[in-house]
């Protein structure tokens, strides 16, 4: 099963993903219990847009171990896809109770609310994702995007500014359609 496990990691480096996923079912037939193979198949999955596939394998790595906060994390990002909320909020908060500096989980559980009309507790998980790492990008982009929802456009530019002052290079197009935004809110 690891030999399996081994070559999808590498294939997966390759961006070769249908030799990727048979090499981690071929691991997981082996040993349906190999948590990893079951992980990274669920990346995978995700990565290319089979949600329901990517939803499954993570929903049967909590099960293998319920304390695999990036597991939940994934799981709750799958579910959130499919529009299935509470569902997502669940495991996004299971993550952050295993893991509480967990940034990128405090985004997303940000974005649930966001989406779900709980712009109180967005702001809250953004600005907890943005303690943890100052340097988030997602985070300042989430955050200016829901204040210019809200209608409060001194605070969308702050953190759209801030957005664009730390964004790496391959975020040039949301760079510049942020400076649009801006432009417009100003």
């Amino acid at each position: 099963a690891g030999a399996h496990y081994n070559l999808a990691k590498v294939y997966e480096s390759l961006g070769e993903f249908e030799q990727a996923l048979n090499e981690y079912k071929s691991a997981i037939k082996l040993n349906s219990d190999y948590m990893g193979a079951h992980y990274n198949l669920g990346l995978v999955y995700k990565k290319y847009g089979f949600i329901d596939n990517a939803m499954e394998e993570f929903q049967t790595v909590v099960r293998l171990d319920p304390a695999f906060a990036e597991a939940h994390n994934n799981l709750g990002t799958a579910l959130a896809i499919k529009g299935q909320m509470n569902g997502a909020i669940e495991h996004y908060k299971t993550a952050i109770q295993l893991m509480p500096d967990n940034a990128e989980a405090h985004n997303n559980l940000g974005n649930v609310y966001q989406e779900t009309g709980y712009t109180d507790n967005a702001i809250k998980e953004y600005r907890e994702a943005l303690r943890i790492k100052p340097d988030y990008v997602d985070a300042y982009y989430n955050l200016g995007v829901l204040y210019e929802k809200s209608g409060h456009n001194e605070e969308a530019v702050k953190n759209y500014q801030k957005f664009m002052d730390i964004a790496p290079p391959e975020y040039r197009v949301d760079v510049e359609m942020v400076k649009k935004k801006i432009d417009k809110l100003e």
